[in-house]
């Protein structure tokens, strides 16, 4: 069962239009991913651009690698924090944490099974197994 969870992104910026390029580039990469999946078709802005707007997704399990690389790549180049949030949680995600930071805690955030462990992003391969 793939289960969905809704995530609100919030980018940590002064400035209004970061939110914008924030939901732009996640578009290119989710439709690179699967042109059929994507921010088209889940997602919105809420409300007018401000200090309170966010960007909401639907995201199912294996759509979160394609977040996780998205969102790093995104905070290397605008040097800007984003906070990823659900009914239950929140996390501010910079990109001090890393790579595998930034994935720890969407894996965090995902569903699970009821009375499983949150559903978890795949190992990357061990580089001394050939």
């Amino acid at each position: 069962m793939d289960l969905s969870i809704l995530m609100r992104v919030q980018v940590l910026s002064e400035d209004e239009t970061q939110l914008v390029y924030l939901a732009d580039s996640l578009r290119d990469q989710f439709q690179v991913f699967s042109p059929i999946v994507g921010l088209e078709s889940s997602s919105f802005l809420s409300g007018p651009l401000g200090r309170d707007a966010g960007l909401y997704l639907v995201l199912k399990a294996y759509e979160a690698p394609v977040l996780a690389q998205s969102l790093y790549s995104w905070l290397t180049e605008h040097k800007t924090g984003v906070v990823l949030s659900n009914e239950d949680q929140a996390v501010e995600l910079t990109e001090g944490l890393g790579f595998v930071g930034v994935v720890e805690n969407i894996q965090l955030m995902l569903p699970g099974e009821p009375g499983q462990k949150p559903t978890r992003l795949p190992d990357p391969p061990d580089p001394d197994d050939d």
